[in-house]
């Protein structure tokens, strides 16, 4: 077997150097991820219980000079709203894999004539690109979940031919079938699908605007070597040429299964899953096995919160309520002002509020009237254009205007960063089979000629107080 030591240590070193933060190498990948700290929490029969505030104190009593309260018929007001409710959640687990082959690894040393620090050095190149392939990979998904969980990656479009016809082709070597599918210009974000190549999708039926339907691609795609795995191949992203009866809006994934039967929408299938006509296409793509139940509750959809969240009813405690505002349309940096008068007059005078928007439309506000921007002398947030915007809110607030490439074109979502933590049993970490000894983070293969680098997390976010929190959508710039 090739000497991999370059490899392990490449690993350790990385480990090593960010003290075992993962995340935060990444952190203009993953962001919110990043700002939202892990918190290992108390685990009770698979739930993880956080003590959360959502009243104040009701007890204060109010009387007159010269009288003593709970004498006579002075009222002496007794303690009220003392219990803290408690929030449940269950952490998703996360798994990543990534290899390299011996080949590579023996290659890249030959490829040297030189020490064994050269050659060292020739192996570690050739497993860099492994080592950052996995983690970039695995936290660009749970960054789409943070903003998106549960809410799909993307939904048909109804006012065009969402999916082409199912036409027969060969896909590395496997033969099957393509289909083109145009996603919503409110769902579409580019970023989410570009470095995916090859990564395998599930369709999941809409009800009421979620994919919280059944799953439709069912049937095995035997391109795939995974364990029980039915998921459809991302093969181009906007593909210079559509498929027949394809349109080419800007916002199509081409699909891939060797199980399928070729023909136009409402007659050809891909790996079980029947394309509908354009106006019944409101269905979802999500991650293969991320379903709807599995995957942890995004952003989104806990600032839209009206009913039990974590346990905890928004009808029982209004603070557990989020904001949401359908079909703003076109949003000027005063509209996004006036929004977020909703948490502010919800108890949220004096926070800083993050809104995440799709980088189109923060170019869009950078061009904006900007008299309330805040200028910080002693950051570079105003050197050459701007990272963020910061502005100056009622009452001591502040907004930060962060354009996100994981934002969909049609939303916006705003919460405290401070709220939010990701609670769990543990965070993102590569899998080692010892005390941390270099060779160890290496795993081989039991049936491949490769060495194996694992990922392993368990954890979900969760906002302290989803009032705080606001979501528009019918986004438009």
């Amino acid at each position: 077997m090739p000497n991999i030591s370059g490899y392990a240590e490449s690993v350790g070193t990385f480990i090593d150097a960010w003290d075992n933060q993962l995340v935060e190498p990444f952190k203009n990948l993953a962001p919110l991820t990043a700002d939202a700290k892990f918190s290992a929490a108390d685990m009770v029969g698979g739930v993880y219980h956080v003590a959360t505030r959502l009243t104040y104190e009701g007890g204060v009593t109010f009387a007159a000079p010269q009288t003593q309260p709970g004498q006579l018929s002075t009222p002496y007001v007794g303690p009220r709203a003392g219990i803290t409710p408690d929030a449940q959640i269950q952490g998703m687990q996360v798994h990543g894999r990534s290899q390299v082959t011996y080949e590579v690894l023996a290659r890249s040393a030959q490829n040297v004539n030189s020490t064994e620090t050269d050659r060292k050095k020739a192996v570690r190149a050739a497993s860099k690109i492994v080592m950052e392939g996995i983690l970039q990979g695995v936290l660009k998904k749970i960054e789409t979940q943070m903003l998106h969980g549960r809410e799909g990656l993307g939904q048909g479009d109804t006012t065009v031919a969402t999916c082409s016809d199912v036409v027969a082709t060969t896909y590395e070597s496997v033969a099957g079938f393509h289909v083109d599918v145009a996603l919503s210009a409110a769902t579409w974000s580019e970023a989410i699908w570009l470095m995916s190549e090859g990564h395998t999708f599930d369709i999941y039926a809409n009800t009421s605007g979620l994919p919280a339907g059944a799953k439709l691609n069912t049937n095995p795609n035997t391109a795939l070597a995974g364990t029980n795995q039915n998921g459809l191949i991302l093969t181009a992203i906007n593909p210079a040429t559509p498929l027949a009866n394809g349109v080419a809006t800007g916002r199509v994934i081409r699909l891939f299964s060797s199980d399928g039967a070729a023909g136009a929408a409402g007659t050809g299938d891909v790996g079980g899953w029947v394309q509908p006509i354009p106006a019944n296409n409101t269905q979802h793509v999500m991650f293969e096995s991320a379903t709807p139940t599995v995957e942890f509750v995004g952003l989104g959809l806990m600032a839209q919160n009206t009913g039990t969240l974590f346990n905890i009813n928004a009808a029982t405690y209004s603070m557990y309520r989020g904001n949401l505002l359908p079909n703003v349309g076109n949003v000027r940096l005063s509209t996004l002002i006036r929004a977020f008068a909703r948490p502010i007059n919800a108890g949220g005078a004096g926070l800083k509020y993050r809104a995440v928007v799709p980088t189109e439309l923060f170019a869009q506000f950078a061009n904006d009237e900007s008299t309330l921007r805040r200028y910080a002398s002693v950051t570079g947030k105003a050197e050459n254009g701007f990272d963020t915007i910061e502005m100056y809110l009622p009452q001591g607030s502040v907004l930060e205007v962060l354009g996100h490439n994981l934002q969909k074109d049609g939303i916006i979502t705003g919460y405290v960063p401070d709220e939010v933590k990701r609670i769990g049993s543990q965070d993102l970490d590569f899998v080692n089979r010892s005390a941390r000894r270099k060779e160890d983070f290496v795993l081989e293969v039991a049936n491949s000629p490769a060495s194996e680098l694992r990922l392993f997390g368990q954890f979900a976010p969760i906002c302290e107080t989803p009032r705080h929190m606001l979501k528009m959508t019918g986004v438009t710039f």
